[in-house]
């Protein structure tokens, strides 16, 4: 599917998600005001990339934006209704100021078990960058020939340093094909009572399961290993593998991919290419917990994520696979990755 840089587009992208933005926190809507400022950021970018804003037009608008962020902060502040949730709070005003920014808890939420598990989802990894996560198998799911952590780690981070703390623990972000295979593996356990294992070769607690499925159906955003790129209609999708000396400088497997859909609409879960991405739609385009998905198509210089209860209309409960999300996003506290030992 041949994509072009379209300026009016970004140009009324822009406007209308600062537009959104203002909706989202007149009514108290802050994690969504976030990713809306997110959004505007993003098309400010393109139109620099392809020298329709100047590069100091674009730095004003970045500080601007920066501002608008820092005053949303300041307001979840005010109503933080515990010290963990104003902690998470400040760490989104440091990714801006540059203040502490290293100081990295990445691990968050809780879980209430009523059965005989004994998995935290509120474990604790206090950690920076240079410190290594403390895992073993029981951490980790087990799905095929790769295993995949339970815990959402990197909250607050962006995509760059989420890939960051993943090399500095010998293991990778989740790519998108891992995304779709895990969310279905969810999906069928959930729906068709079938046993998953974890690394250690232990049974799945329907409990944690049923967590994960909340997770993704009602409450989770979490980046995935694809970073897309669009050159005079080809697209290509680059997986980092290895770290640099900064983000230009890593290793990166890169590939020419086919988009069959490139649309907003549901799309089916078990029908994906090879990549990852959806084949057909939905038959049914409203969302249907735990069977179709909203996809939301490519942009140039994007990152895949998850997503649940947290796309348009913000009324509507929807999850979706988000194909065209900024890699730049550290504002959302909930924005985190899953970490495999593998790629596949």
């Amino acid at each position: 599917m041949e994509y072009k840089f379209d300026q009016r587009k970004e140009e009324n992208s822009l406007k209308w998600n600062y537009a959104q933005a203002r909706v989202f926190l007149s009514i108290g809507n802050y994690k969504n005001t976030l990713c809306s400022f997110d959004s505007v950021f993003t098309s400010a970018f393109l139109l620099k990339k392809n020298g329709k804003m100047s590069d100091e037009e674009f730095k004003i608008k970045k500080r601007e934006i920066e501002k608008e962020k820092l005053q949303v902060y300041r307001e979840m502040l005010e109503e933080a209704h515990s010290d963990e949730y104003r902690e998470e709070i400040l760490k989104g005003i440091r990714a801006i100021t540059g203040e502490n920014k290293r100081y990295l808890p990445i691990q968050h939420g809780s879980y209430e078990t009523n059965e005989q598990s004994s998995f935290d989802f509120n474990k604790k990894h206090k950690t920076d960058l240079d410190s290594l996560l403390e895992l073993d198998d029981s951490d980790f799911l087990q799905l095929g020939d790769f295993k995949i952590s339970i815990r959402t780690f990197g909250k607050g981070l962006n995509w760059y340093e989420q890939n960051n703390l993943a090399f500095k623990n010998s293991l990778f972000m989740m790519n998108l094909k891992q995304g779709m295979i895990f969310y279905n593996a969810i999906m069928k356990s959930k729906n068709k009572r079938i046993h998953l294992l974890k690394a250690d070769r232990n049974p799945l607690e329907d409990n944690v399961r049923d967590e994960l499925y909340r997770q993704l159906t009602e409450d989770c955003s979490f980046n995935l290993n694809a970073f897309f790129e669009n050159n005079k209609g080809i697209w290509t999708m680059k997986q980092a593998i290895g770290p640099g000396s900064c983000e230009e400088d890593w290793s990166y497997i890169e590939r020419k991919i086919e988009i069959p859909i490139n649309e907003l609409r549901y799309v089916n879960l078990t029908d994906f290419t090879n990549e990852g991405l959806p084949i057909t739609k939905h038959s049914n385009q409203r969302f249907l917990k735990g069977k179709n998905i909203l996809f939301i198509p490519l942009r140039d210089e994007s990152v895949a994520r998850f997503q649940a209860n947290n796309t348009f209309p913000p009324t509507r409960e929807n999850a979706s696979l988000n194909c065209g999300a900024s890699p730049f996003s550290a504002c959302d506290y909930l924005l985190g990755t899953k970490l495999v030992d593998r790629l596949v």
